[in-house]
């Protein structure tokens, strides 16, 4: 971790060299912004008036950041594209690794999932190749808050994995030490989702701890880890705790975003509900609603589980209004979620085909049980190694329902999400696609090898046809 004290040489001209310590010694980003924004383009000015090329990259980092800061995205990209061929030209490799991070960064704050992890790749392929493997640590975790935002936690999963090993790495570099609990908010909620509640709990509870303790500049830590507990609550059967920790993240939520406050009256409202306080529970609901912020911004997993459930709440109360908006509000995020897995699967294999240096050996393979939202039976546990067969439903009532078959007990359930984001919950290699429309578990195939020569699949007592690609892609693989 770089100390106060430390001297940084950014320069052999005096007055410059001044005014480029002061300029880093601002401890927040947000104060004096009048006053800071000044001082960095008259640094720059000075810079390029004395044709100093090293103090104008340096110059330009400034102004990105600051701009990547106050959300002026268009205008950080011109000072990163003014910056980057000069700290090429200079080899100067902290700059470069900050611009592609930062470049990373204005497409993922505005949405453009697509063109950020094009910028973190580079950024991590850079880090790789010039001996800057703590420079990855960013990268990586925000590379997995992408993945499990949309659902894949697989991938999700194995790119924290590499951020945790980077923070044991290097426990005192500078990004490690500052961004370390946010980094674990993440890890918790993928934790939570694949239904691994008491390591969720107890890597919350321990980063609390540490917030506490040593308090940073993150409004939205503190709400975030108590709704996190909150949701551990709600899927252990806590309800009254947690509604207690769900009223604790509350008093922080004026300063947080609107996606914080979104988590905090999610998670109230499904405490409330699950305690039987319908009066609470509809109030949190309504609070969710106003501050989803579909169909604008990205989709993420949270916000469609919340659309779900609160539609199900109002249909229990008879509200109509609310359910019609709902649905349409559920059709169009569901639609997106789709439209982005698709695109990010693909890319998931480009990433970690790109970071297999420090990738690890084997990915854990999800063989217990799924959390799932059954319709007609609220949350329900489903053992993975017993799913037969998921396939969608038809017609448009049914649009982005899946039927879930189990061996053997020819148990059905329906479950209110995409296949494809069904198929990522699931996470294990076991399940292959044999048409847009419906994957199997291959292990309970009656003859897998008959299967692949005839391109017809018999699971479970029922036949199902395999697609010309999908077969040419089956028989490609290992059989079992």
């Amino acid at each position: 971790m770089t100390t106060q004290n430390e001297k940084i040489l950014f320069s052999n001209n005096s007055e410059l060299q001044e005014l480029l310590v002061r300029a880093h010694s601002y401890p927040d980003w947000g104060g004096n912004s009048a006053n800071r924004l000044k001082l960095f383009k008259n640094i720059l000015q000075k810079a390029d008036m004395l044709k100093l090329e090293k103090e104008q990259v340096h110059a330009f980092a400034l102004l990105a950041k600051y701009s990547i800061f106050h959300e002026q995205f268009s205008k950080a990209l011109e000072y990163i594209f003014q910056g980057l061929p000069l700290a090429q030209k200079h080899k100067m490799n902290d700059r470069i690794s900050n611009f592609y991070n930062w470049l990373a960064s204005a497409h993922l704050f505005a949405g453009d999932y697509s063109n950020a992890l094009d910028y973190y790749q580079l950024e991590i392929k850079y880090n790789i190749e010039n001996n800057l493997e703590e420079r990855c640590y960013i990268a990586y975790s925000m590379i997995a808050a992408i993945y499990s935002d949309s659902g894949n936690y697989n991938a999700a999963e194995q790119f924290y994995e590499k951020a945790v090993a980077i923070e044991k790495k290097y426990p005192d570099y500078r990004d490690v030490y500052l961004s370390s609990a946010q980094v674990n908010t993440g890890n918790i909620f993928l934790k939570i989702e694949k239904g691994e509640y008491d390591e969720a709990k107890a890597l919350c509870l321990k980063t609390l701890e540490k917030a506490i303790a040593a308090p940073v500049n993150d409004g939205r830590l503190l709400p975030n880890l108590h709704c996190s507990l909150a949701l551990i609550c709600h899927k252990t059967g806590n309800y009254q705790e947690g509604v207690k920790h769900a009223k604790e993240a509350e008093k922080w939520k004026d300063d947080t975003d609107a996606s914080g406050q979104l988590y905090i009256y999610y998670v109230l409202a499904l405490n409330q509900l699950g305690s039987g306080n319908k009066k609470e529970a509809m109030l949190a609901f309504d609070e969710c609603i106003s501050r989803c912020p579909l169909p604008t911004d990205p989709t993420s997993t949270r916000e469609i589980d919340l659309l779900q459930e609160a539609k199900k709440f109002y249909e229990t109360i008879g509200e109509r209004e609310k359910i019609k908006r709902l649905n349409k509000m559920i059709s169009h995020a569901e639609a997106d979620m789709q439209t982005m897995q698709s695109k990010l699967a693909i890319r998931a294999e480009q990433l970690l085909a790109v970071t297999a240096k420090y990738a690890p050996a084997n990915p854990k393979l999800n063989s217990g049980k799924i959390s799932l939202w059954v319709i007609g039976s609220r949350i329900t546990n489903i053992t993975v190694e017993k799913i037969a067969a998921c396939q969608t439903l038809q017609g448009k009532e049914n649009r982005n329902t899946c039927r879930i078959e189990m061996i053997d007990t020819h148990k059905t359930y329906r479950v209110p999400i995409s296949l494809r984001r069904l198929y990522d919950r699931i996470s294990n290699p076991d399940f292959v696609w044999l048409n847009r429309n419906i994957f199997i578990n291959k292990k309970h195939v009656e003859d897998w090898a008959r299967a692949m020569h005839t391109g017809r699949v018999v699971l479970n007592g029922n036949t199902y046809d395999v697609s010309r690609r999908n077969l040419k892609l089956l028989k490609e693989q290992v059989e079992i």
